[in-house]
């Protein structure tokens, strides 16, 4: 999701403080997303490649635990959302002081990842 656009203020214009904890939301996002390729390769792995009897395959793929799989993948999307929102609220602290479109961007962003 491009935070920027989706948060769109008009008259906002970033400063370097913002642009970096965009940044940092970006990368946060980019290991969310490698994490779950990762994670969403172990059951390949574990019914296609790992050694097991002839036709063993069909049984393997019927008895992984799928639900456990689905319970890994939505947490890491839970760990990047609460990463979003703890950037999103140290950003919109400490910026009390400076103009009111920065404050309701971080406004915007923390309320993106509910």
């Amino acid at each position: 999701m491009d935070v920027k656009k989706y948060c769109d203020i008009r008259s906002f214009e970033p400063d370097e403080q913002t642009l970096k904890a965009l940044e940092e939301i970006e990368r946060q996002t980019k290991l969310s997303n490698t994490l779950k390729a990762l994670v969403s390769s172990v059951p390949l792995y574990k019914i296609f490649v790992e050694p097991s009897p002839k036709g063993k395959t069909t049984f393997d793929a019927l008895t992984y635990d799928w639900l456990e799989f689905e319970k890994s993948l939505k947490s890491i999307d839970r760990r990047k959302r609460t990463a979003i929102w703890n950037i999103s609220q140290e950003e919109g602290t400490q910026t009390l002081s400076h103009n009111y479109n920065n404050i309701k961007f971080w406004k915007c962003v923390a309320n993106a990842t509910r």
